[in-house]
């Protein structure tokens, strides 16, 4: 297995009065320098020659234990060095602190579709459904908004993961109609104070929606419930960059460490989600036929 020789990390003293969580970002003394870093782990023992932490920023952890176990995993499957993954857990900026009052829901929903209808009736009672794969032409509105309207009823998050960024705005606007100011929507492109403050709200208020690119599988969200993933097998929903995440395998690993729900859909699944057990279902609307495929290898090329 391979292996990074500061992935441990380093052990500093904590001040009294100074009061770091798993996933806080602190300000230490490294190589003459101080330099940001991020707490792994907490533990009790002998101080005597460790340096001291100088300060905490940010308002919040940027990842909780069960998410940092997920980055951990990231780390070995895709062989990387844990502090790119970390840093991706987090805002642009510093985040801050605070709970946003969120609207309440349009009234008169609309029908849930068929093929969800027992994701949402699992959902709405507290539990986890089974992994599924919804298959038609899409768009997903009534599916998304059907998900999002079942954990937020629960005082608990949802999550819409797209492979583009267009898709992305098209989601969040169609669910801003419904949800008001409880969505909030994420991609590489948009500023990072929108950013941050996207995120800010994810990781701080449950009852949020969380409609983005695949940068925001990472993202910390408080209670989530549920995570729905359109077009899972799209080139552009695994990074061209090292480490190359794959959204299908990160936020597989995600919804088993933190037990929430977790929904595909698209015209078909890929290999690699049904060889992981997901329950298909097939919508209403018009679908892939079915496919004959005949060998011809063993036939003389002068047959046709």
């Amino acid at each position: 297995m391979a292996t990074f020789a500061v992935d441990d990390g380093f052990s500093y003293a904590i001040p009294d009065g100074m009061e770091p969580a798993i996933g806080s970002i602190v300000r230490i003394p490294l190589g003459g320098r101080r330099v940001r870093g991020w707490v792994t782990g907490l533990r009790d023992g002998d101080t005597d020659g460790l340096k001291a932490l100088v300060g905490i920023s940010g308002a919040r952890p940027i990842f909780s234990e069960q998410l940092l176990s997920t980055l951990r995993w990231a780390a070995v499957h895709y062989v990387s060095p844990l502090a790119p993954l970390l840093q991706k857990a987090g805002s642009p900026n510093l985040p801050k602190v605070g709970r946003v009052k969120l609207d309440g829901p349009a009234e008169s929903p609309p029908e849930v579709p068929s093929q969800a209808l027992n994701i949402v009736q699992s959902i709405a009672s507290g539990k986890r459904p089974q992994l599924s794969f919804l298959s038609g032409s899409g768009p997903w509105d009534d599916e998304a908004g059907a998900l999002a309207r079942a954990a937020i009823e629960t005082d608990r998050s949802a999550m819409v993961l797209v492979p583009t960024a267009a898709a992305c705005h098209r989601y969040a606007e169609a669910l801003e109609r419904t949800f008001g100011n409880r969505v909030v929507a994420g991609t590489s492109s948009s500023a990072a104070a929108d950013r941050t403050r996207a995120w800010s709200q994810a990781a701080g208020s449950p009852g949020t929606i969380v409609v983005g690119t695949p940068e925001v599988a990472l993202w910390p969200v408080a209670n989530l419930a549920v995570a729905l993933v359109i077009e899972e097998g799209r080139r552009s929903m695994k990074s061209r960059q090292t480490p190359t995440l794959h959204v299908r395998e990160v936020i597989r690993r995600r919804a088993a460490v933190e037990r929430f729900g977790l929904v595909f859909a698209g015209h078909v699944p890929t290999l690699e989600l049904l060889a992981a057990g997901a329950l298909y279902s097939v919508g209403g609307s018009r679908h892939w036929p079915l496919v004959e495929v005949i060998d011809r290898t063993e036939e003389p090329p002068s047959s046709g």
